[in-house]
C-alpha cells in the first residue's frame, strides 16, 4: 500500500497557527509562577529612608481633688472632685529611618518583613483648658485653672511586621499590597503653665489679699501603643523597592498626679496622643 504525502503546506499552517498561542500562554505563564515572583523579590536584609506626614493628635485631662480630711479649700469647694480636659491636633513632618529582613514564604505569593524604625518628628500641639468653677476666673484655690499646655513630640521608634502579597505582573517592577501591625514608641515632652491661687483666703489684686501664683511645669513624656496600617510596594528596579502606606496608632495615656500637700489638694493628671499618617519610603535589599 503507498502512503498518501502530506502536504508541505498543511504542515507549514498549522504550526504558524500554534507557535503565536503558544508562546502567548509561556508569556501569561512567566509572569504569574511563583519563580518569576522569586526573581523580582529577594529574601534578606534591607535598610531604607522614608518621608513622614502625620496628624499628631494629644489630649489633656486634669482633676482636682479637694476630698482629703486635712484640706485647707473653704466652703463649698472642698470635698469635691472636679475634672476638665482639652484636645488638640496638629500636622507634623518627619523622617523616618529603617532596617529590616524580608523572608519570602515557600511556594506562595506571600513575603514577611520584619523591621525597626527609629523617626523624628519635630511638632508640638497645645491648647488651653476651659477651667472649672466658680470665681470669674476660675483660678481659686480648690478650682480647676484655665491652664495653657502643650505637648511636643520628639523621637519615635517602632518594631514592625509586614505581610505582603505579591501580584506577579510585570517582571521588570514587581508589585505587592501589604498590611502591617507593630508596637511604636513616642518621646516628648509636655508643659502646664498656670495663673492660680493657693491661699485659702481668695486671692485678687486689692490691697491686703493674696496675690495669685504663676508658673510653669514640665516633664519628659514616653508613650507606648499599637500601629496598624496598609501599604503597596512597586520594585522600580533590581533591588529597589518605593513604598506607600497609610497607619494609624493610638498610644496609651500616661499619668501622674501633682500634691499640693500645704493646702491639701492633689491633681491627678493624664495625657494621651494618636497618630494617623502616610509614609512614602525607599529601601535597598541586600
Amino acid at each position: 500500500m503507498t502512503k498518501t504525502p502530506v502536504p508541505k503546506d498543511v504542515v507549514s499552517t498549522n504550526s504558524c497557527g500554534r507557535r503565536p498561542a503558544i508562546a502567548a500562554l509561556a508569556a501569561v505563564v512567566a509572569m504569574t509562577t511563583p519563580a518569576g515572583i522569586a526573581t523580582a523579590q529577594e529574601q534578606g536584609i534591607y535598610i531604607g529612608i522614608s518621608g513622614i506626614a502625620t496628624q499628631l493628635g494629644a489630649s489633656l485631662d486634669k482633676q482636682v481633688d479637694t476630698r482629703a480630711s486635712n484640706t485647707l479649700v473653704p466652703e463649698p469647694r472642698r470635698g469635691q472632685l472636679l475634672q476638665d480636659g482639652d484636645s488638640s491636633d496638629t500636622t507634623a513632618y518627619g523622617t523616618g529611618y529603617m532596617v529590616g529582613y524580608r523572608l519570602l514564604i515557600p511556594n506562595s505569593r506571600l513575603h514577611l518583613d520584619i523591621e525597626v524604625e527609629a523617626a523624628l518628628d519635630n511638632d508640638a500641639t497645645g491648647g488651653q483648658l476651659a477651667g472649672v468653677g466658680e470665681s470669674s476666673g476660675r483660678n481659686q484655690l480648690g478650682e480647676s485653672w484655665p491652664d495653657r499646655w502643650e505637648y511636643d513630640a520628639d523621637r519615635n521608634y517602632a518594631v514592625t511586621a509586614r505581610l505582603g502579597f505579591a501580584t506577579g505582573l510585570f517582571r521588570a517592577g514587581s508589585t505587592s499590597f501589604y498590611v502591617l501591625a507593630g508596637m511604636r514608641r513616642i518621646e516628648g515632652s509636655f508643659s502646664n503653665h498656670f495663673n492660680g491661687c493657693l491661699s485659702p483666703m481668695p486671692c485678687s489684686s486689692g490691697v491686703d489679699t493674696p496675690d495669685f501664683v504663676m508658673g510653669s511645669d514640665s516633664r519628659a513624656l514616653t508613650l507606648e501603643g499599637i500601629t496598624l496600617g496598609i501599604g503597596v510596594e512597586r520594585r522600580l528596579i533590581e533591588r529597589l523597592p518605593i513604598r506607600l502606606e497609610l497607619r494609624r496608632t493610638e498610644y496609651d495615656d500616661n499619668s501622674w498626679v501633682v500634691p499640693f500637700d500645704d493646702v491639701g489638694v492633689r491633681v491627678p493628671t493624664s495625657v494621651g496622643a494618636d497618630q494617623t499618617g502616610l509614609s512614602l519610603s525607599i529601601a535597598w535589599t541586600f
